[in-house]
């Protein structure tokens, strides 16, 4: 943590906020995010987002912190450089890393930044890309056992990294957090 000067009876930090999505676009994250970062910034604390985005012109416009928005539509794995190194970028001036998606290039970044990253994690990303695919059938709690094919088995290992990567945690419930 850092004193930042404004804070009289706490300490201020420099957080920055890693969403998939964000507004306009419709979604849990979408909707949550501008929550989370507006209370911090009441708390003082100076937040800056980086998103995904259909509207990457669309910049920090109506927000009481900044937004970086980086175009969605690029070829997937430019994209993941190009955010992997704006996450670097303005993860330099951070305090502390909030990972609300983008978990691979966010803890691929903070292989560079040695930042504390503090993920929310509301699901199995490997399980459900893979289920979504078609590649596996079997529910969640078989997902995690049974062994698969060496493409969702590289899932499976890049999903638990990134989660191990993370100095903490977030889960809506204890399952989850098993799990």
């Amino acid at each position: 943590s850092v004193n930042c000067g404004a804070c009289q009876l706490h300490t201020c930090m420099k957080i920055l906020i890693v969403s998939g999505i964000f507004p306009p676009d419709i979604g849990g994250p979408a909707t949550y995010v501008p929550v989370i970062a507006a209370g911090l910034t009441q708390r003082e604390h100076q937040v800056r987002v980086i998103t995904l985005s259909d509207h990457p012109d669309r910049g920090e416009a109506g927000w009481p912190y900044p937004v970086v928005r980086i175009p969605r539509p690029l070829y997937k794995p430019l994209r993941m450089l190009l955010t992997t190194a704006t996450i670097i970028r303005y993860g330099r001036a951070a305090d502390l890393l909030f990972v609300n998606g983008l978990a691979l290039e966010a803890a691929v970044a903070n292989l560079v930044l040695r930042k504390p990253l503090v993920q929310k994690v509301v699901g199995d990303l490997a399980w459900e890309r893979s289920r979504t695919s078609g590649r596996v059938a079997e529910d969640l709690e078989q997902f995690q056992t049974k062994k698969y094919s060496l493409r969702v088995e590289l899932l499976k290992r890049l999903r638990s990294w990134w989660v191990r990567s993370s100095s903490a945690v977030i889960t809506p419930s204890r399952y989850l957090k098993r799990i």
